[in-house]
């Protein structure tokens, strides 16, 4: 009986610490206390704090909230708690994580409950603004996985960048959020007989998303030509999310720590291929085995992305001559 108290405090806990990213005017802060019988466990108090506003007469002051740490869990516990996280998202939709809300949520609040189970948290890393948390793997091997909070000058969190398998591969992707705004393509080229290395980002502003897939690709020839050729099986199943609050718009321009590496080229599908983004879904959103070709001599002679560079409408897609 003890071990089954046992396990439902810390569930209770999982469930319950992570309430205070709500987005409510109202946001409920759990503060833990120690229960006597099981003083190795918390259980959970809640104390309800307004949320801070911006007055429109006054100039903004920087919040100085003062947070009763949470009690810090043991390895199996945290692993435990970011399985819990994983399957129930912090009860809240993409681009919402683990109750943590792009363009709601501030830093100190986020860092308070992170402190409690994160293998390491890095602030200002790798630039200012930029804070790095590490985390246990959810599959217990004692691996630690990434993700990065860029916090505006408020200490709102702007975005969120993670490495998961939460919206799958790339059909899953269309099928979950349809058609994507805009698609690009990077690649390394294949050359000197090394093995090409693509990236493809499919772009959902209206959700606040961006969704990289990174895999290798096949070197084909035909018609005279050597093509590269991209298939959904290149790409598998984890992806690169970036979120933000769907009210803002983004580009690859505001991700400079992130895109690209020197030697990749970008394209847009349109530019680069006989597809253009609707086309593009209406053949990877019905067929999960479906590919598609570039050029391989296109690539050194596109540009290097920078972050004057933009697209503001889809490219019409005209086939290779």
């Amino acid at each position: 009986m003890k071990t089954l108290s046992n396990t439902c405090l810390f569930l209770t806990f999982c469930c319950l610490s992570f309430t205070f990213m709500g987005c409510t005017s109202q946001q409920p802060i759990q503060t833990p206390t120690v229960d006597p019988e099981n003083p190795n466990l918390p259980t959970i108090t809640s104390a309800i704090v307004p949320a801070s506003a911006t007055s429109t007469s006054e100039p903004y002051r920087t919040p100085t909230p003062s947070f009763t740490p949470l009690p810090r869990l043991s390895a199996s516990e945290a692993v435990q708690l970011v399985n819990e996280l994983d399957r129930t998202n912090g009860g809240c939709e993409l681009p919402c994580w683990w109750g943590i809300t792009p363009g709601e949520s501030s830093w100190g609040e986020t860092k308070h409950f992170l402190q409690s189970f994160a293998v390491e948290i890095t602030e200002n890393y790798p630039r200012s603004h930029i804070h790095l948390m590490e985390y246990p793997s959810p599959d217990g091997s004692g691996n630690s996985w990434h993700a990065f909070f860029y916090v505006d000058e408020k200490g709102i969190i702007d975005w969120i960048s993670i490495h998961s398998k939460k919206v799958g591969g790339i059909f899953d992707t269309l099928q979950i959020f349809g058609a994507p705004s805009e698609i690009w393509i990077r690649s390394t080229g294949y050359y000197r007989g090394v093995e090409a290395y693509h990236h493809l980002e499919l772009l959902y502003n209206e959700f606040g998303l961006l969704v990289d897939f990174s895999g290798r690709g096949n070197l084909t020839h035909h018609d005279g030509s050597d093509y590269l050729q991209f298939c959904t099986r290149d790409f598998g199943q984890y992806s690169l999310l970036f979120l933000w609050s769907p009210n803002s718009r983004k580009t690859l321009n505001d991700f400079p720590d992130f895109f690209p590496p020197p030697d990749a080229r970008y394209g847009r599908i349109g530019e680069v291929s006989d597809l253009d983004e609707q086309t593009f879904y209406d053949r990877f959103s019905t067929n999960p085995d479906a590919c598609f070709e570039t050029r391989n001599d296109i690539w050194p002679v596109l540009p290097t992305y920078t972050p004057t560079r933009t697209v503001t409408e889809t490219p019409t897609a005209t086939p290779w001559p």
